[in-house]
């Protein structure tokens, strides 16, 4: 794969894994997604997505057994897989892949194409929400001591050290083995444990760009500190920090899927490529362990590819090297 290849082939990997986190419940559904009744034309899958279900949902979709058909039912457009992912049939548990069950089926006969299409929508959402709070910690204290003086700097200097001092990934496992597992604790605890990068990066920029003549014209002509810094230096300093949002979230959505496979990670019946992974132990069927595994390495890979795609045009002297 050429240089000027892989940030596109990254793009289209990433484009295409939002594109399934986002319409995972039009994907794999036992709902069907057109229902057309002698009352008009209903769309019972889109009770299943974020925001949007809220709206739309109706009380009597989630009661309804699916697989009869609902009365005044003249016609039904299905999903393109006709499973859910809380779906349990215990008669096929561990069916090998077929034309029913596209993947296979999971220990509780739930299918598996269906739980790893819902488990983009987790492993994308924890990666890109844990991250926006790291970015967003990391930019301000980064910004704050490069530019605000020696205490500010020494402040923040001595939190990076104690924070880099404990390891990570046993840090949030000894958080979470003491509160029960939640999508917004998993959001926090790996943000909260990830934005010395981002105020680093952000320090260093900000220490360079606020020398600038620019930056004096700017308070030459009256403007505060506050204003200097918002509009003034931080537009400027935040390029590696952009770059390096792309590396944090391949690696928040790694943390995420082996906190999962612990145990730790996202709460049972919502799934994980990491969780996939855990419940295929001692099972000893192949096709639990090949698809979870390569879903987590081509979401990965696809995120790193962008990443230095990225990396090469914001940053003209890493593309001249």
């Amino acid at each position: 794969m050429s240089h000027r290849t892989a940030p596109r082939v990254g793009l289209v990997m990433v484009a295409a894994l939002a594109l399934i986190a986002v319409g995972a419940p039009l994907l794999a559904n036992d709902r069907p997604v057109i229902l057309v009744t002698t009352d008009g034309v209903t769309l019972p899958a889109l009770g299943e997505l974020a925001l949007v279900g809220r709206l739309v949902e109706h009380p009597v979709w989630a009661r309804h057994d699916w697989t009869l058909p609902v009365p005044g039912e003249r016609w039904r457009l299905p999903a393109p897989i006709p499973h859910s992912y809380r779906q349990v049939d215990l008669e096929r548990g561990l069916s090998p892949p077929s034309r029913h069950h596209l993947l296979g089926t999971d220990t509780l006969g739930r299918d598996l194409a269906a739980r790893l299409l819902h488990g983009a929508t987790t492993s994308l959402q924890v990666g890109v929400v844990s991250t926006a709070v790291a970015f967003g910690i990391g930019v301000l204290l980064g910004s704050l001591a490069g530019f605000v003086g020696r205490g500010m700097d020494f402040a923040v200097a001595r939190v990076i050290e104690v924070v880099l001092c404990f390891p990570t990934f046993f840090l949030i496992l000894a958080v979470l083995a003491f509160r029960p597992p939640s999508m917004p604790l998993l959001f926090m605890m790996i943000g909260l444990t990830r934005w010395p990068a981002f105020a680093r990066f952000t320090r260093g920029e900000v220490l360079r760009i606020r020398e600038a003549p620019f930056v004096d014209a700017a308070r030459a002509s009256g403007a505060g500190r506050s204003r200097t810094l918002l509009t003034h230096v931080l537009p400027h300093a935040l390029t590696p920090a952009v770059v390096l949002a792309t590396f944090s979230l391949a690696g928040a959505m790694l943390v995420e899927a082996g906190l999962s496979f612990l145990g730790f990670g996202v709460p049972e019946p919502l799934p994980s490529w990491g969780s996939l992974l855990s419940n295929a132990q001692g099972t000893g069927r192949w096709w639990l362990v090949l698809f979870p595994g390569l879903a987590i390495a081509a979401a990965v890979t696809g995120v790193q590819l962008l990443g230095e795609g990225l990396r090469d045009r914001l940053d003209p002297r890493h593309s001249r090297l």
